[in-house]
């Protein structure tokens, strides 16, 4: 009896299905539809189909397929496939000329055959045996390559998602110092503002004071003029004073004869002269006051003038500030666009290639151009790898893809200067081969390490 189950799987979306239950050491066929997002899947170019079986024992048993279809693939299962009870796990391979296009998964159950361990082997399984000693040579050389290419493409993945994990930790750095940059910039600008305020209201304050010190001054020279004049007039005076005295003191000659008391006459024409004098002293010292207060104010003056000057100086200095920060805060901007032209310049060159030609045995890669390059080694005459145009940024990491096919030579004798291969070992290339070099700057120095070969 033989137990037929078709299954539908999609390579691009998840498939689903019940679950198969079969018998251990029935005949078991799988027949298979595939299709790539709803659409048949042309299995035109695929040359081998397998269907790799692991047992509840962790032992995989592989099971050639049949192209029964433009979409269809036909697995005719043996006993070995079922003979431990419980869940298989089957994955579908299939490869063309190149290596394996694609993998899809599914899983059955295997009950235990009530008969026991006396069952007959089916046709199916002999034939299978047969299929193994006429064409198991090249079936297992095939699965070697299958899983050495798969193996490679691994370690292949492995190393770009290193790059690109390293990629976004230094431009998540960088974003974060653009961030501390723009942040102190606009600070300092705050703070330059504030200063601007300070220095403005100190300039108000220093035109205030020196209209008042102006103001004092002409005040002070007013009351100079009016001492001098209340001096000369306190002079003037004296001097009439002093005649009065004389003339008072000739009266008193004249009279003297005439009046009774001559004594009194003339001490009150001493008082009257001591009185002047008196007059004229403080008027004297009003003047000299006067002239103090004039020497006070030009002292003042000048000190006013210093600190105008001290106060233009600083607000000369607040606005160079001011600029400064502003400068800062526009390089910061800059910088952080720069990051991201550059982190978008970096996605576009790792999805795609550009071809290099042989020039005198030597390809010239521009880095200006792109960072993902191929290279075709067309003659047996060795060859040099040479990197222009290098972006001067030593804190920024570059990474530098190159794929290398060798069509008729396999040689490259000289790489980029500085060059250290990661695992000590310089590539040896085999011709009708495809290889991938990946050139990754850290500081002044390239660490390189390869794939292949396919």
């Amino acid at each position: 009896m033989e137990n037929t189950f078709t299954i539908d799987a999609d390579i691009k979306k998840t498939s689903y299905f019940n679950q198969p239950t079969v018998t251990s050491h029935d005949d078991i066929t799988f027949i298979v539809n595939i299709f790539d997002d709803g659409q048949a899947f042309d299995l035109t170019t695929v040359t081998t189909a397998t269907l790799a079986n692991t047992r509840p024992d962790a032992q995989t048993i592989l099971t050639v397929g049949d192209k029964t279809g433009l979409n269809q693939v036909t697995f005719n299962l043996g006993t070995n496939e079922t003979s431990v009870s419980g869940r298989v796990n089957a994955v579908i391979q299939l490869y063309d000329v190149s290596g394996r296009v694609s993998t899809l998964a599914f899983s059955y159950m295997v009950e235990t055959d009530p008969v026991g361990a006396g069952y007959v082997p089916s046709t199916d399984e002999q034939t299978l045996i047969e299929v193994v000693l006429n064409d198991g040579p090249l079936r297992i050389q095939e699965a070697i390559d299958a899983g050495v290419y798969a193996e490679t493409q691994g370690d292949y993945a492995l190393a770009q998602g290193d790059i690109a994990a390293t990629e976004s930790s230094n431009l998540s750095t960088l974003k974060t110092n653009v961030q501390t940059a723009t942040a102190d910039a606009n600070t300092a600008t705050d703070i330059a503002s504030v200063e601007s305020a300070n220095l403005s209201t100190l300039k108000t304050n220093v035109q205030t004071a020196t209209t008042d010190a102006n103001t004092a001054t002409d005040s002070a020279n007013l009351a100079t003029t009016n001492v001098n004049a209340k001096g000369n007039a306190a002079e003037a005076q004296g001097d009439v004073a002093e005649g009065k005295g004389i003339f008072a003191q000739t009266e008193g000659d004249k009279v003297a004869p005439k009046l009774l008391d001559v004594d009194t006459a003339i001490t009150n024409t001493e008082t009257a002269t001591i009185n002047a004098n008196t007059q004229g002293d403080y008027a004297l010292a009003q003047g000299d006051y006067a002239l103090a207060q004039g020497d006070i104010a030009s002292v003042e003056s000048a000190n006013l003038s210093t600190l105008k000057t001290n106060v233009q100086t600083a607000t000369t200095d607040a606005n160079t500030a001011a600029t400064y920060a502003n400068t800062q805060g526009d390089y910061a901007l800059a910088q952080g666009d720069y990051a991201q032209t550059e982190a978008d310049s970096f996605l576009v060159d790792i999805t795609t290639q550009n071809t290099v030609t042989d020039s005198t045995n030597t390809f010239t890669l521009d880095l200006s151009l792109k960072k993902s390059f191929t290279i075709t080694i067309a003659d047996v005459n060795p060859k040099i790898i040479t990197l222009t145009n290098i972006p001067p940024d030593l804190d920024f990491a570059l990474p530098v893809t190159v794929k290398v096919v060798c069509t008729v030579g396999n040689i490259i004798s000289t790489y980029p200067t500085g060059t250290v291969w990661v695992d000590g070992v310089v590539p040896v290339f085999a011709i009708g081969k495809t290889y991938y070099l990946t050139l990754i700057r850290i500081t002044a120095g390239w660490h390189a390490i390869y794939l292949g070969e396919f």
